[in-house]
């Protein structure tokens, strides 16, 4: 029987390179999602609701789990949502992890309190050449969140393409956002077995970010 695997999904691009590079590379392991929702069911950075990302996970033929938690219990709450993998066989966690240490620490640390393994296909690679062999792949993403305080506004919509990966450069922006800059959703690719349809909807302004109230069509 193939392992079980679960990857920490936010429903954007970096979560998506990462698998999508693991799964090149193990092509028999069961995969499911796994995403931590606020106190209002919307995940941390992108704002997405647990519709949106169900069908997105659907569009993947992909099951997810759901877990939820506040910025104060965090850590506790998502063991518990590993606790409960762990007890239907799962025994690592991919993540889109590219260059934060202290992020990288803190995984690392509850995965091994939790006896899981730690995957990080993206660790430490090239964040140009990341991106780029993302578009290559020929998936399709939209930066849907902005933190005002560390970029423009002007980029909220943008596809996730060469000539805005090049905007940001010029800008002096993270190509990959890893800093919180902006966030994504996927909603194509080689990953996807059927598109996933969005109405992007109002524009909301909330702690220091601009972004979209996503609804699928």
């Amino acid at each position: 029987m193939a392992d079980s695997i679960f990857c920490s999904w936010s429903g954007g691009k970096d979560c998506c390179a990462a698998l999508d590079k693991f799964l090149a590379e193990n092509p028999a392991v069961n995969i499911s999602l796994l995403t931590m929702m606020d106190e209002k069911h919307r995940t941390y950075g992108h704002f997405l609701s647990e519709k949106i990302l169900s069908a997105q996970a659907a569009a993947m033929n992909l099951e997810i789990h759901f877990g939820y938690s506040s910025y104060f219990d965090y850590e506790e709450k998502w063991m518990s949502e590993l606790s409960k993998l762990k007890r239907k066989g799962f025994t690592a966690g991919i993540f889109g992890d590219i260059s934060l240490e202290e992020h990288y620490v803190w995984i690392g640390r509850i995965m091994k309190i939790m006896g899981m393994q730690m995957l990080m296909p993206l660790w430490k690679e090239d964040k140009n050449k990341i991106i780029l062999d993302f578009i290559n792949r020929k998936y399709s993403s939209k930066i849907i969140s902005i933190n005002k305080t560390l970029m423009d506004e002007k980029y909220l919509g943008h596809e996730i393409n060469v000539e805005t990966i090049n905007e940001l450069k010029k800008d002096g922006i993270d190509p990959c956002g890893e800093g919180g800059e902006f966030h994504t959703i996927v909603y194509d690719g080689p990953l996807f077995k059927t598109p996933l349809k969005l109405n992007y909807g109002a524009v909301t302004e909330e702690s220091n970010h601009i972004f979209y109230e996503l609804q699928g069509l």
